[in-house]
């Protein structure tokens, strides 16, 4: 798959869904209009107050974005311009369902999803102990972390957080010390991960 920007993602299919294998990096809607990014806490804040789309690289570092993407608030992810590519979308609430339930449901289908390895053991992104990560469903999950709706980030190689399209702000979660897979709500200005999947 490739963005408007040019990205060029692979993609991995699971139980007749077809997932991109890296969280998304691109920073132009689909009609090649500029999504906000660079705000400040404020104006993170006011972004969601406002009801607009908006990206941030974790901690305002650019390194991070190559590797673990772009955390993108949940108004960008349901813009009418889109986010991802046509023929594609963040997936919706029963999709990350099925995913979860063909993985072997709650309980083991984030280690199936996680990418393997340690940043301790120098062999990848997440902290110790990445329990129960064997990456067998090729999805290759990577902790990008979050960014709340105050501004301030957190969980970097501690947890991946994955919007869905629901207008609820629905999303997933994926834990290093567990092998869970969190469904859960949230304010719809926070940062989080993107995944695409082929409609």
């Amino acid at each position: 798959m490739t963005d408007v920007d040019g990205n060029v993602y692979n993609v991995i299919d699971i139980n007749y869904q077809c997932w991109t294998q890296e969280n998304l990096k691109v920073e132009h809607y689909v009609n090649g209009d500029p999504i906000p990014t660079g705000l400040v806490d404020s104006a993170w804040l006011n972004a969601a107050i406002a009801s607009t789309g908006a990206f941030s690289v974790f901690n305002n570092m650019p390194g991070n974005k190559a590797i673990l993407g772009l955390l993108y608030n949940h108004f960008a992810v349901k813009d009418s311009r889109g986010l991802c590519p046509a023929g594609w979308s963040a997936g919706m609430d029963p999709e990350w369902s099925d995913l979860r339930d063909y993985l072997g449901g709650f309980n083991e289908a984030g280690g199936r999803l996680k990418a393997t390895g340690t940043l301790s053991a120098g062999t990848g992104y997440w902290q110790d102990p990445n329990f129960g990560a064997t990456n067998t469903s090729g999805f290759t999950a990577l902790p990008g972390g979050y960014r709340a709706p105050n501004g301030s980030y957190s969980l970097k190689g501690y947890s991946a957080l994955f919007w869905s399209t629901n207008e609820t702000g629905r999303y997933r979660e994926l834990f290093s010390d567990s092998k869970d897979m969190r469904r859960d709500f949230t304010a719809r200005g926070a940062g989080m991960s993107v995944r695409c999947l082929k409609d």
